[in-house]
């Protein structure tokens, strides 16, 4: 009953709750898989405005005194939420990313497979790397670092401001880390095969009957495989790190619009 009288009285800031929530529920990674049907994540999003009310600063809402200036803050409540949502997803489309710099190198390319949900092509070890990431992202309880960011963005981004926030710089320094992280992901795999691929030159110079092409195709997915697996040793580390780093990235992200 006392959640009743809640939504009764409070009924315009529940509804800004819901709206930021649910932008990040259908946007941030494992939340807003494809998998998980939409009635799910709406459920989701009640369960957590439910869960976070008491707990959430609930300020008056003394610049709304029209439909207009709601549905601005509503604007805007959906801008933060997709925000938050996008810069965590930022981190899992580096291992995509790095899965196709790693099937271009080995000549798997071609052999992308076909994802039944969202209809497009994935790089297979990018699709390994991904679902990897997505269990420890799970082990590391990473639901509930993004459920903290949530509580986090309302207390540098109050919903009783009206004022979009500049996301700009952060933004350009996420996207910049997304390539790095990449690149760091890549990086042993590919220098094996360009050393492969440097060494069957050096063959196919010496040895000129040699068939290096054939050779070189099952060398270079076998050289490729190897090191995938063997950089697998580093890659939980590596990608404990940079989970423990994003909620970090978040906190500048919020922090950017003060300064």
């Amino acid at each position: 009953m006392d959640i009743l009288q809640v939504f009764e009285s409070q009924i315009t800031i529940v509804l800004l709750l819901l709206v930021r929530t649910g932008a990040i529920v259908f946007s941030a990674p494992v939340f807003g898989s494809t998998s998980i049907p939409p009635l799910l994540k709406v459920g989701a999003t009640v369960l957590l405005v439910l869960a976070l009310l008491p707990v959430i600063q609930q300020p008056s809402l003394t610049a709304v005194d029209s439909l207009l200036g709601y549905s601005l803050h509503v604007v805007r409540e959906i801008f933060i939420g997709l925000i938050i949502g996008f810069v965590t997803s930022l981190l899992m489309n580096s291992f995509f990313i790095a899965g196709q710099a790693v099937d271009t190198q080995m000549g798997l390319g071609v052999m992308n497979v076909i994802d039944p949900l969202s209809k497009v092509h994935t790089p297979i070890i990018g699709q390994i790397k991904f679902l990897i990431a997505v269990m420890i992202f799970l082990s590391l309880d990473g639901p509930y670092k993004v459920i903290q960011a949530l509580l986090w963005s309302y207390e540098m981004l109050p919903i009783s401001e009206l004022a979009l926030p500049n996301f700009g710089r952060g933004i350009l320094r996420l996207s910049v880390d997304m390539w790095l992280i990449a690149i760091k992901i890549a990086a042993p795999v590919m220098a094996a095969v360009l050393l492969t691929h440097i060494g069957l030159g050096m063959v196919a110079k010496t040895v000129p009957q040699m068939n290096v092409f054939l050779v070189g195709f099952t060398l270079t997915i076998s050289v490729g495989l190897i090191t995938v697996y063997a950089s697998l040793t580093w890659f939980r580390p590596l990608t404990e790190d940079l989970f423990d780093q994003l909620f970090e990235q978040i906190g500048f992200l919020l922090q950017s619009d003060n300064q």
